[in-house]
């Protein structure tokens, strides 16, 4: 019967715990400083559903209007790079959010909070105006698709978005 010599079965621990501490001590990168700086440690869920906003107006699926960047938010900003030849990863960087200023500057501006006050005002009850959508403001944004003759996505596009502003009160800035 043959054994191994204990520091074989070892190596391979050793190798990765030095791939873990050579990881960890690169740090973020350029593009999650840039995001970090600009939306704090503790970012405003509005903020966050205004960008979630603009991707969907944009034709990218982020998931809910949550307020979290998560999985979808991440892979729906990955896309929108590509999609305007930006380097791709999937965080805010500083390029990524003119493109999005850009776009609301031109469409926008885009809030969470106006988009439920307008379907209110269309007679479509959003529930409660928080500037986060959840499931009855996605309930009441497809009703107004319906109600309008649009499609029945559930999901902004410039077709409803444009219908939603005719129930808007005029904004002069891009806050939520």
């Amino acid at each position: 019967m043959m054994t191994r010599h204990p520091s074989r079965r070892r190596a391979p621990l050793v190798t990765l715990a030095a791939l873990l501490l050579a990881a960890s001590a690169c740090g973020p990168t350029a593009d999650q400083r840039q995001e970090a700086a600009a939306l704090g440690t503790q970012a405003a869920p509005e903020r966050i559903s205004s960008i979630q906003l603009t991707l969907m107006y944009s034709g990218f699926h982020p998931g809910q209007l949550d307020g979290a960047i998560g999985a979808g938010t991440r892979a729906s900003i990955r896309e929108f790079q590509n999609s305007v030849g930006l380097p791709v990863s999937g965080y805010l960087s500083d390029e990524t959010r003119a493109r999005f200023a850009e776009l609301d500057r031109r469409a926008g501006p885009f809030s969470v909070r106006r988009m439920q006050e307008a379907l209110r005002a269309a007679g479509f009850d959003p529930g409660r105006i928080d500037g986060v959508a959840g499931s009855r403001t996605f309930e009441a944004l497809t009703r107004f698709q319906g109600a309008k003759g649009l499609p029945l996505t559930g999901w902004v596009n410039p077709a409803t978005w444009s219908a939603l502003k005719a129930h808007m009160e005029p904004s002069n800035s891009s806050q939520s």
